[in-house]
């Protein structure tokens, strides 16, 4: 491995990207092919191979690669530090290590380091501009074609050096570093980058934190002592007292679960999310039935279980309305609908007493309820199984609403495309229509920027900042009708000025709604079992 540069050599037809290839895989390298960025092989890096048989084919029935990915962590022992940005703190991290191999990737490089036997590297970010590549993660080899015509070449002839041992893992300052470490004495830590919470993401944030701190056997109190301390030390700005209370009674109302997921979970929803992207989602209505898709998802991830059909998944109505970005007869009118498609099915035989319901994500074929087979062919085109984590669902009648959020979903998750590129994945016939309708508005509202007739997410310091601009402008507002009853029951139609509001003071408002209606159906319903006792 301490010889990759000797298979660097020009790449300008499919015969040497193939010979390319076969170069790596003779020094013991696993490789596969791409296009771009995204891998051409049905289940992605784990399709990599070092057999030449297996790349010669690989790579024939993958005529349009412009590249060779490989894959880095446990399956290689290869880790890849990212830098692709020039910022102070990347270039400070970037000199702080060792010198390595090291190859330009036209906007930054990548450094190559060996893991050494017995250690584990999760990738993880290591500042603004600079990621590492390891477990689950991939790069692309020396001697690609980048989209925007750059080739990654290697910068040096160094031999690989040893992964610096604070790498692994974080390191752990008095507060936090990467980590924040939420724990009584058995408890599991909720990770994130331990810095600022901003309005739009606060609500979400504070929930799975919760979340971790019940799974890991902390008390209803003491979850909610934490919360508060997090809320006043983080959120910008802090949420009410009464909004932190209702964090916590929502987490707590959820089985506990661990912090892995099952690998069985894990290998059916990378079929879902393939399949997530594979499907076109055409129309108004589809774009809602995304997002819901993507929250039962990333639900799933943490709190599925597999049965029979597929992953089942607890959740209420009401929260999935909230998590999706819509209202809750809304979520009732999609889950429809996502039946019909064979997405999914209900199932309330283990629901006990006031309990959420729950969903089966139909992951396997030849379910009852609708076969998933006809998805499977365009489900294999996408071989990336990542959704995106960023970018939050937005209301249908905000600024940006959920048509355009689907071109950020892409750009997020698969890095820059082009026009055509961008119009394929997300089902546009005509470019131009994607250009004006979406690109255009986006770039507006400074979240893509046009490289040359590559589309990218601005840096993502200034993408979060931007969404939680959108998402905290009020909008709307102005002269409603309201019907109601008067004093004698008979039917009543006058005006009311409604004030604008934000998406996110939209979502708190419609929380409060909702925790109002849990309460007294709760009531309701203990007062028929006094009844019937």
């Amino acid at each position: 491995m301490t010889e990759y540069h000797n298979t660097t050599q020009s790449v300008s037809t499919r015969s040497s990207i193939s010979k390319l290839a076969l170069g790596y895989a003779a020094k013991g390298i696993p490789v596969f092919p791409l296009k771009g960025k995204e891998p051409l092989t049905p289940h992605g890096f784990k399709d990599a191979s070092s057999d030449p048989a297996r790349v010669t084919a690989m790579f024939n029935a993958a005529p349009n690669a412009t590249g060779i990915g490989i894959p880095t962590g446990s399956f290689t022992r290869l880790a890849v530090v990212d830098k692709d940005g020039d910022s102070e703190e990347a270039r400070r991290i970037w000199e702080s290590l060792p010198r390595t191999l090291e190859v330009g990737t036209g906007r930054g490089a990548h450094g190559y380091y060996r893991v050494p036997e017995g250690v584990e590297v999760r990738g993880r970010k290591l500042a603004r501009d600079v990621d590492l590549k390891a477990d689950g993660g991939y790069v692309v080899a020396a001697g690609s074609l980048h989209p925007s015509g750059i080739r990654y070449e290697f910068s040096n002839r160094l031999e690989i050096a040893e992964l610096p041992a604070h790498l692994p893992e974080p390191e752990m300052s008095e507060r936090t570093d990467k980590r924040l470490s939420l724990r009584n004495d058995n408890s599991t830590p909720f990770e994130d980058d331990g810095g600022p919470i901003y309005e739009g993401v606060r609500n979400r944030t504070l929930f799975f934190m919760a979340l971790a701190l019940k799974d890991g056997g902390a008390s209803r109190a003491s979850a909610l002592q934490t919360l508060l301390t997090q809320n006043e030390a983080r959120c910008k700005p802090s949420l009410d007292e009464a909004e932190i209370v209702r964090i916590v009674n929502s987490a707590f109302r959820y089985p506990v679960r661990g912090n892995r997921t099952p690998p069985e979970v894990v290998e059916a929803l990378d079929h879902l999310k393939r399949r997530w992207w594979g499907g076109a989602w055409r129309g108004v209505g589809g774009k809602t039935e995304r997002d819901v898709v993507r929250t039962l998802i990333q639900f799933a991830e943490r709190y599925g279980h597999l049965i029979e059909p597929g992953v089942r998944v607890t959740i209420s109505i009401r929260d999935l309305a909230l998590a999706s970005g819509c209202g809750r007869k809304t979520i009732e009118r999609v889950v429809k609908r996502l039946r019909l498609s064979g997405w999914l099915r209900g199932d309330n035989g283990h629901r006990k007493g006031t309990d959420s319901g729950a969903f089966v994500l139909l992951a396997r074929q030849g379910d009852d309820t609708h076969s998933i087979a006809s998805s499977a062919a365009c489900s294999s085109v996408v071989t990336l199984s990542r959704l995106p984590e960023i970018t939050p669902c937005f209301r249908w009648r905000g600024f940006l609403g959920k048509g355009k959020a689907g071109a950020l979903y892409a750009l997020e998750v698969f890095g820059e495309q082009t026009l055509g590129e961008l119009a394929e994945r997300l089902g546009f016939s005509r470019p131009r229509d994607l250009r004006r309708l979406y690109l255009d508005p986006l770039s507006e509202m400074g979240l893509i920027e046009d490289r040359g007739g590559i589309y990218a997410l601005v840096s993502q310091e200034a993408y979060e900042k931007r969404v939680e601009d959108i998402r905290t402008t009020r909008y709307g507002g102005g002269p409603r009708k309201v019907r109601s009853k008067d004093a004698t029951g008979h039917p009543v139609t006058y005006v009311v000025e409604v004030p604008p509001k934000s998406e996110v003071e939209r979502e708190a408002a419609e929380r409060v709604k909702y925790q109002g209606e849990r309460e007294r159906y709760r009531a309701r319903y203990h007062a028929n079992l006094e009844m019937a006792a």
